[in-house]
């Protein structure tokens, strides 16, 4: 698994804010992933729910 997965991206990032810890209780898990060392991989976290700046 760890050799296969190139990227973690976490979609809807602006919901754990604004929604804060019910948003989904999974997502807290996260961190576990990130602090093993074996799973070295490109994070990013994307949201679509700002508002245009123009």
């Amino acid at each position: 698994f760890h050799r296969r997965v190139q990227a973690l991206i976490v979609d809807q990032a602006h919901c754990i804010g604004e929604w804060g810890e019910g948003f989904h209780p999974m997502y807290k898990q996260l961190h576990r992933l990130r602090m093993t060392r074996t799973f070295n991989v490109i994070w990013n976290s994307l949201s679509v729910g700002y508002r245009p700046f123009w």
